[in-house]
Formats: structure tokens, C-alpha cells, sequence
């Protein structure tokens, strides 16, 4: 019910023309960051939503997104490229981010982002087949997809008791990816990824762990004043239509998805009473 009422909306704004124009507006509001976010590739509209992507935004490695936002280094984007930034990232690393996304990314030449749970990796326990490392290793050399860190077993951070096996959970994943990829990531996806979901503990395992940046579930877009180890990601899934995609990913999508949440919150509370 809520991708059909937002589909409608998404429609009417991009032949009227409005959704041109918000994106012609977000030039204009200072410096920001989109971050898209995944889980599967397959049995959807990937294809549509990288080629939308393409030619409005431009495609970034998150890690470089984020340099470029908090200016660790010196990055400018070409003269007459003054598109938004945008990053777009996979959680879980499903076999289906090798078979779909990954030759997508080729092919269109899209870099690509994945966090990975590598206690799951060529191991029983996770409900649906996860990349393989050799599948990882290909993907790693071929320079368009690039791993961040999802924690050993997914666990939700909040909710562990033992502070020692949460150290190990944000630690131990980045010393395995460090092992496969020869260098140790600098990213952190949190599980799950809400507020309720990471508590204070996991925010400060992440940090203690040495990761530059975090991302969670939180929507929302990103500025240089954005926490780093909280950023907001715009949650995508490939079934979605192009034109949902479209209206996510500029500042009027984004207020709209406020205003539709801060009225389902009115509703339920008075559902509640």
C-alpha cells in the first residue's frame, strides 16, 4: 500500500516535471551525501534503478564518497559534473550480489558497495546461500565492488549482554576481511541498523574497533555535520519501480518520507488510545 501511494506520487512529480526540479534544487543546498542501500539483487528491477542512478547521480565508492564528504582528502568532481554524490551498498552479501549486481556493475561500470557477515561465509546457519570467498576475491580484483564490515553473525548489537562477545563481533570481521582482501575495511554496517537495534554499546564498539565510518537504516541523506558513525542510508529494494527510486533519492522524496512517516506515527498512537 505504501510503494503504490508513493509510486503515484513519484509519477505525477517526474512528468509534471517537480521531480526535475527538486533535483535541480539539491545543486543548491550545500554539500550532501546519498546513500542507497540493498540486501538482494535478483528477481527485481536492479538494471532500471543502476540506470537511473547513473545518469543523474554521480556513482561513488562509499569509502570515497566519504572522503570526499568530510574532506580527508583533497577530492573534486570533474568541472562540469555537478551532480549530487551518491553510494550504493549491499548488506549481507547474498550469493545474488555475484550473479546480479556484480555483472551489472561491469557492465555499466557502477562501483558498488557490500557489507559482508563472514562467520556465514562457506558455513551453515544463515537462511539463503551468501557469496562465496573465491566469489569475493573476483569481485575484490575486478576494482568495481568494493567490502565493508557487517559483523561476524549478525547479531543485534543492542541486545548482547556480553561486552567482550560484542567487541569480538565488530573486531573479528574486520580482521577476516583484512585476511582475504589484504587490507582491513574502514566501514562498519550495523545490523539491522535502527536506533533500537544498535544502542549505545554497539556505537561504542564500533568506535573503539577503529572503523572511520558506520551506516544504519536511519533514512535520510548526509551532510559533513552527520555523525560518522551513524549515517543515514536510503533503504532500496530491486522490486521497487525506477520512479520510487527516482523520488527516494532527492530532498522532495525525502520530505515527503518524513511527512508519511510522522503521520503513520499519529495514526498508531491514536490506534493505541
Amino acid at each position: 500500500m505504501r510503494d503504490r501511494l508513493l509510486l503515484c506520487i513519484a509519477t505525477c512529480c517526474y512528468y509534471t516535471g517537480l521531480l526535475s526540479f527538486a533535483r535541480w534544487l539539491d545543486h543548491y543546498t550545500g554539500k550532501r551525501l546519498i546513500i542507497v542501500n540493498y540486501h538482494r539483487a535478483s528477481r527485481g528491477n536492479l538494471h532500471s534503478h543502476l540506470l537511473y542512478l547513473r545518469r543523474h547521480f554521480r556513482v561513488l565508492f562509499l569509502e570515497s564518497a566519504l572522503e570526499e564528504l568530510y574532506g580527508e582528502r583533497n577530492v573534486s568532481a570533474p568541472p562540469l559534473d555537478r551532480r549530487m554524490p551518491l553510494a550504493i551498498t549491499f548488506d549481507d552479501g547474498y550469493e545474488d550480489n555475484y550473479t546480479h549486481a556484480f555483472p551489472l556493475a561491469q557492465k555499466l561500470k557502477i562501483p558498488l558497495t557490500i557489507f559482508l557477515i563472514t562467520g556465514y561465509i562457506e558455513h551453515q546457519g544463515w537462511p539463503d546461500q551468501l557469496v562465496s570467498w573465491a566469489q569475493v576475491q573476483e569481485m575484490n580484483a575486478s576494482k568495481c565492488i568494493a567490502f565493508g564490515a557487517h559483523t561476524v553473525h549478525h547479531p543485534v548489537l543492542a541486545q548482547m549482554t556480553n561486552k567482550a562477545e560484542l567487541q569480538r563481533e565488530v573486531n573479528d570481521v574486520r580482521a577476516t576481511l583484512e585476511q582475504h582482501l589484504g587490507h582491513a575495511p574502514r566501514i562498519f554496517a550495523y545490523p539491522h541498523g535502527g536506533p533500537q537495534h544498535i544502542g549505545e554499546q554497539g556505537l561504542q564498539a564500533v568506535q573503539q574497533a577503529g572503523y572511520t565510518w558506520a551506516v544504519t537504516t536511519m533514512p535520510g541523506f548526509n551532510t559533513p555535520e552527520s555523525d560518522p558513525h551513524l549515517l543515514r542510508r536510503v533503504s532500496a529494494n530491486v522490486q521497487q519501480h525506477w520512479l520510487l527510486i527516482a523520488l527516494m533519492t532527492c530532498s522532495l522524496g525525502d520530505t515527503i518520507g518524513r511527512v508519511y512517516r510522522f503521520a503513520r506515527s499519529l495514526l498508531k498512537g491514536r490506534l493505541l488510545r
